[in-house]
């Protein structure tokens, strides 16, 4: 398992360089060439033996309480945790709610680039962060329709047993994005 590095900017002064995504080739599975590493802003960050470390546990050993995969239950936990940080930070101000956060909860680089933003846009600070606030609800609403979705095709596969090659459904969906009609693929295994 790579390491990760979560903190340091790639781009210093660049807070979308911040922070690293790994993904995985399983046809490439136990080798460096099957391990890819980006920053968030999406540069490659190469891996050698010396970015090597071996987990002391594995999501296995994490308690994912019902959920049938580590991730799922990460996704499902999301909403309320977000909600649980928010909690005690909303008050209603003539009928409105607005976030009410003490002033050490954004640090002065980011309460300084939501001014500027609010300037160049003529809108108040708080509008902003409840369109953020906003965004973020609908992108977890989003992701927990997503996991219902997975675990009903996951139910649909395990009683019905159709699979379907990858390089037949998206021969299919490019035909179906540039406007042809196509006939679904056929099952590779039931």
């Amino acid at each position: 398992m790579p390491s990760l590095d979560g903190e340091t900017m790639v781009d210093p002064g660049n807070p979308a360089s911040q922070g690293q995504v790994v993904i995985l080739d399983r046809r490439r599975a136990g080798t460096l060439a099957g391990v890819r590493r980006l920053s968030y802003d999406g540069r490659e960050l190469p891996v050698d033996e010396t970015d090597l470390q071996v987990p002391q546990i594995t999501t296995r050993d994490v308690d994912r309480g019902d959920a049938p995969h580590y991730l799922l239950k990460e996704i499902s936990e999301a909403p309320a945790s977000f909600r649980k940080t928010l909690r005690g930070k909303i008050a209603e101000r003539d009928g409105v709610p607005v976030v009410e956060l003490p002033h050490e909860t954004l640090s002065e680089g980011l309460r300084a680039r939501l001014r500027a933003i609010a300037k160049d846009t003529d809108r108040s600070v708080h509008s902003i962060i409840v369109e953020a606030v906003e965004k973020h609800a609908a992108h977890e609403e989003q992701m927990r329709s997503l996991v219902r979705e997975a675990l009903a095709a996951d139910a649909e596969i395990e009683r019905t047993g159709e699979t379907y090659r990858a390089e037949d459904v998206h021969a299919w969906a490019r035909k179906i994005a540039q406007g042809v009609a196509s006939p679904r693929p056929k099952p590779w295994r039931k």
